[in-house]
């Protein structure tokens, strides 16, 4: 996971990396290329103690077993897909990939310092685009066999066609400064028949906060796509059960 560096408990960091071409596997909701960073805090809630994590092999043996409480120092983002009304499914509206693109800069970090104590990120590499592609697009020649991307879902009835782990933003982005692009056609990027990339301008893109999910629900019509209101909630807690000591214990 990287090699710890800083001189003091405040300035302690790893070097992590958060790859800007993604892959995810379709047949589930959690498996995708990017490493969960987790750091850890002495509260359930991240943001409401700031009391240091301590343990000790004094008198008390209760001193050997500080409660840790493991948070995520990323963002997770997710996308919907439905169908318009009146609009049949086919054989080539699976996706394929999906990017997010700034318009305003190298905003994506996929190189930074995290804090130990807070998992603060200072990025130290930035890029203007995201990829999330579907593990076994480009297997076998790309012929589709292995690939798992997944059909767009039929109307009222969206379903989860790509996710990925992203770092969080310094700040909101600017208003229509942020593209996501759908590629739809057959399984495995060798097939081109009836491949198309539609884009969609997001209105009022969110700012990514680490510890939060991001759906971002988008609807297939013949020739486009629209992006609904992003859906903000927490990520799944971490939690865990066994015993750490203090070196030497």
């Amino acid at each position: 996971m990287g090699s710890y560096h800083g001189s003091g408990n405040d300035t302690h960091y790893i070097a992590i990396t958060p790859p800007a071409a993604q892959t995810f596997d379709g047949t589930n909701k959690w498996d995708c290329s990017a490493i969960d960073y987790l750091y850890g805090t002495s509260s359930s809630d991240p943001t409401a103690s700031t009391t240091a994590i301590t343990a000790n092999n004094q008198t008390d043996p209760s001193g050997l077993k500080p409660s840790i409480y493991l948070q995520h120092a990323l963002a997770q983002v997710a996308f919907t897909m439905q169908t318009a009304a009146d609009r049949p499914l086919t054989e080539f509206d699976f996706i394929k990939k999906i990017t997010i693109k700034s318009t305003s800069g190298d905003q994506f970090a996929t190189a930074a310092n995290m804090l130990l104590k807070d998992g603060t990120l200072t990025a130290t590499t930035s890029v203007k685009q995201l990829t999330f592609t579907p593990t076994g697009e480009n297997d076998n020649g790309g012929n589709g066999t292995a690939s798992t991307a997944i059909k767009c879902g039929d109307i009222r009835t969206p379903v989860l066609v790509g996710y990925g782990l992203v770092a969080p933003l310094n700040s909101p982005p600017a208003g229509k400064s942020i593209t996501i692009s759908v590629l739809l056609g057959k399984k495995g990027s060798g097939n081109k028949e009836n491949e198309r990339e539609l884009s969609a301008i997001l209105d009022s893109p969110v700012q990514w906060v680490k510890g939060k999910r991001y759906v971002y629900p988008i609807t297939l019509t013949n020739k486009a796509i629209t992006v609904g209101a992003t859906e903000i909630t927490p990520w799944t807690e971490i939690k865990g059960g066994n015993d750490m000591k203090p070196d030497g214990i």
